[in-house]
């Protein structure tokens, strides 16, 4: 009813909105003209060159074990899982998540529909094409679309730095964005992030190309663009509010082009957007007020956003999180900092001015390209600013979208070195070696966390899964692996066998029936310094070397991704 009733409205006020916009403007212009076909070809590779890096770089990652949101998103909404038959218990049964569940199961806000979506197509194909059972996965096809999504953001980015008059800025830009750590690892994440980023650059696009020419096919992509957005994520409202209101200032700044009729476009492809979102999520919102009131008392604070600073400008943490089990995974930007001080200074200053030269620059140029961009990046503090006001649960990675902005400005900046010096030799020279040397010093400052990113599973589930599967030989049913407290249930979607002990009563119950049934048991455990403080008295347990020995220790990204597992004696 809600969409019959604007298209109605849209329908009785057409003499106003379809207006033809008078005079005629190029959506084009402004943009860069390369001297020569070769200018051209040199920078469509040198664009090319960085998607292969950031397709190599998330290569790692894309093809090893899931973790514990990915698994979420994999068994409840996306594909399903094989559980224990309650009637049996000897034989596993087959939970199927439909197209309903894709489509409309919001209990958690784990499923990011978009991205489930899609994955569920990629899934469908690859069990069709290779003849695999309904159950069946893989983690890369699993991960495809964000993988695929990660490679188009990066090629993104250079072209609208491109449609900005700044290509080699693009370029740097692109680079930036196909090495950082944070695009890497979320990337690939199975949820909407890699989806969000490339979403988010290409609303600016869009608008770029709007308010330049005025043309419906970009008013009207950049409301489907919202629409995507916000069906990807709902947290990115605050970047289609953002971008609206640079698209309404931008409106009243043209001085080009009328401002009537481009308010409508402007209005129109809104609503267009927000007639798809009501008829695709309409029923997902209802299920919101289950979980959007999460306490988050206490969460944004000075540590958040010291994680949240140090994850845009390096990917890494600020700091090395305690855990019992010691320090392991992507380092701190302190600890990097402190053993490398040129390392600190380039990404705690270096960086962070250049992106704000790059917003200056912009805004000289006009106000325009400078207001989308700030508004962009604001985003990101708008959407903290009301998580801390309604004291909602928040975690830096909601607002990746203004990672892209926060590079594209910094290309800005350095694409616009050479221009601080006469024409002349040493303007090309700076022209030839600015933007890879900025793009080598910044690779050289975050390579302990690409470093990790590279060579490791995000969680080691499947790792722990395939350990204990050869501790069974061919018999599930010959062992007792148990997983304990948080993380616990991880690895069953690797080997569904698996049982659990969630507090000290129940891995008692374990030990005891490990002895009456003359089964070896096996306990895995990850997230120890939160299991620990969670489950003190398990612990004096799982300890004591009289009991259990560790047989077997894998490791994950971040510290708190270390898994152990230990074998009663």
């Amino acid at each position: 009813m809600f969409n019959v009733l604007l298209l109605a409205a849209l329908r009785f006020t057409a003499r106003w909105w379809a207006a033809p916009v008078v005079p005629a403007a190029n959506p084009r212009a402004g943009s860069w003209r390369p001297a020569s076909n070769a200018a051209l070809s040199a920078w469509w590779g040198v664009a090319l060159l960085a998607v292969l890096c950031a397709g190599a770089l998330r290569w790692n990652l894309a093809h090893r074990s899931l973790w514990w949101d990915e698994t979420w998103n994999l068994t409840r909404a996306t594909l399903g899982e094989r559980v224990r038959d309650a009637k049996d218990p000897s034989r596993l049964v087959f939970e199927e998540a439909g197209w309903d569940r894709a489509f409309f199961y919001y209990y958690k806000p784990t499923n990011h529909v978009l991205f489930t979506v899609t994955s569920k197509v990629c899934l469908g194909v690859w069990q069709k094409a290779t003849g695999r059972e309904a159950w069946e996965f893989d983690e890369f096809v699993f991960r495809f679309p964000n993988f695929l999504a990660a490679l188009a953001a990066v090629l993104a980015i250079a072209l609208l730095l491109r449609d900005w008059g700044h290509p080699v800025g693009g370029l740097v830009a692109a680079w930036l964005l196909a090495i950082h750590p944070w695009h890497i690892r979320y990337g690939i994440d199975a949820r909407a992030f890699s989806g969000v980023v490339l979403l988010a650059i290409l609303s600016a696009l869009a608008l770029t190309r709007a308010l330049r020419g005025g043309l419906w096919r970009h008013w009207l992509g950049f409301g489907l663009l919202q629409w995507l957005l916000l069906w990807s994520f709902p947290y990115a409202i605050h970047l289609t509010l953002a971008l609206s209101a640079a698209a309404l200032a931008g409106i009243w700044f043209d001085r080009e082009l009328p401002r009537r009729p481009l308010f409508f476009r402007f209005v129109v492809g809104g609503l267009l957007g927000a007639m798809l979102f009501v008829q695709c999520m309409g029923p997902n919102m209802l299920q919101i007020f289950s979980w959007e009131n999460i306490d988050g008392h206490g969460v944004i604070g000075a540590d958040f956003l010291s994680e949240l600073g140090a994850a845009m400008v390096s990917g890494m943490p600020w700091n090395d999180p305690i855990w019992a089990s010691g320090t392991d995974g992507i380092p701190s930007l302190l600890t990097r900092a402190t053993g490398r001080p040129g390392a600190g200074v380039f990404l705690l200053f270096v960086l962070p001015a250049s992106a704000l030269a790059g917003l200056l620059i912009l805004f000289r140029r006009g106000p325009r390209i400078g207001l989308i961009a700030a508004a962009w990046l604001l985003a990101a503090g708008l959407a903290v600013a009301m998580a801390w006001g309604r004291s909602q649960y928040f975690y830096p990675r909601y607002v990746i979208y203004g990672l892209p902005a926060f590079l594209a400005l910094a290309g800005v900046a350095v694409g616009g070195i050479p221009r601080l010096v006469r024409p002349g030799v040493w303007r090309g020279w700076l022209a030839g070696i600015a933007g890879p040397a900025f793009v080598i010093l910044f690779a050289a400052a975050v390579a302990p966390g690409i470093h990790i990113l590279v060579t490791r599973p995000y969680s080691p589930n499947e790792e722990v899964a395939q350990f204990l599967a050869g501790r069974a030989q061919g018999d599930p049913d010959r062992i007792l692996a148990c997983g304990f407290g948080l993380g616990g249930k991880e690895p069953a979607i690797y080997n569904p066998w698996m049982v659990y002990a969630d507090d000290r009563d129940e891995l008692l119950a374990m030990m005891d029936r490990s002895r009456a049934e003359a089964k070896p048991l096996f306990v895995f455990l990850g997230y120890d310094s939160f299991n620990r403080a969670n489950q003190p008295s398990a612990f004096p347990l799982l300890d004591d070397a009289t009991l259990f020995e560790t047989v077997g220790e894998f490791h994950g990204i971040e510290s708190q991704f270390i898994y152990r597992i230990l074998r009663y004696k």
